[in-house]
């Protein structure tokens, strides 16, 4: 039997996105083609494999079947063309999505860019909302390039790799009239916080560690990033607890001072996380590889 191999990538790309004008712009077709395509599939596998609801649509149980084969097969033969490919930083053009973490914004991607600005210049970075869940990042439909940030017990597809280790530290107001460079257990449970609290759900994190430690705060507000944080003690007598890194960059520039923590709150570990589709991808093997990199130069 004789078929059109890029009627598989086009099932792919409907199956993903599940829109007829999004999975189009997904393989760089026009939506007229993408709907052809779409009628050439029903014929083949003489099924619907889509149904209209209002969301888009819907895969049939036949799409849903066959998806995960099809998508092996194309893995495969990308993995093979990409095997006799060469790379070339310089005249590569794509963007990247990566799922990031505030921590991640603000110390590992200024020197990826300035990276990416000598070696890649075509290369594309676009930052998306982090969260812990894997299947709310977009990942397993390849929305995602990467993930980065605190991620725990992946699926067998996502790799995981340690990327860059920090400790946490306090920061108060300069002029803070009680706390000099160090803040003690006593001065930690009464002051009032504020504490950074990110929209995903969190299961790991400071409020944990502190919880199984059996300290106390008192938390005068939450807020979803550091910056805002650490604007609001400048003038005020507030207390934050932030990774050490971000509180060495905020302090330069700012009326913050940086005080040790009242006892060893021990080191915590951010991840890298890809796909397994992307493992011999020759351009996500370099930016990766960056992005490790960056992480090294600060550990």
């Amino acid at each position: 039997m004789r078929y059109d191999l890029n009627l598989l990538r086009a099932f792919d790309a409907l199956y993903k996105e599940q829109n007829v004008t999004r999975a189009a712009e997904r393989i760089s077709i026009s939506q007229p083609a993408m709907s052809a395509m779409l009628s050439r599939l029903r014929i083949l596998f003489n099924d619907p494999l889509f149904i209209r609801d209002k969301s888009g649509m819907s895969p049939t149980n036949k799409a849903i079947e066959i998806h995960p084969t099809l998508e092996r097969a194309i893995n495969d033969l990308d993995g093979i063309v990409e095997g006799e490919q060469t790379f070339d930083s310089s005249k590569e053009h794509r963007t990247f999505d990566i799922a990031a973490n505030d921590y991640f914004q603000y110390i590992i991607l200024p020197p990826l860019l300035e990276r990416i600005r000598r070696h890649a210049p075509f290369i594309k970075i676009k930052i998306s909302a982090f969260t812990q869940d894997i299947a709310d990042l977009g990942m397993m439909s390849s929305h995602t390039d990467f993930a980065f940030g605190v991620l725990h017990t992946p699926p067998d597809n996502i790799i995981l790799r340690d990327a860059i280790s920090d400790k946490l530290a306090c920061v108060v107001c300069k002029k803070h009239p009680t706390i000099k460079n160090k803040v003690s257990l006593k001065q930690f449970e009464t002051l009032q916080h504020i504490i950074v609290k990110p929209n995903h759900q969190l299961k790991t994190g400071i409020g944990h560690m502190l919880k199984e430690k059996k300290i106390k705060r008192d938390i005068a507000c939450s807020v979803i990033h550091f910056h805002a944080a650490l604007g609001l003690i400048e003038n005020t007598d507030y207390i934050v607890t932030l990774p050490k890194r971000i509180c060495e960059l905020f302090a330069k520039n700012n009326p913050l001072k940086i005080v040790q923590t009242p006892q060893d709150f021990g080191n915590f570990t951010l991840h890298l996380a890809w796909h397994k589709r992307y493992q011999k991808d020759l351009a996500h093997q370099w930016l990766r590889q960056q992005i490790i990199e960056c992480c090294k130069s600060m550990n």
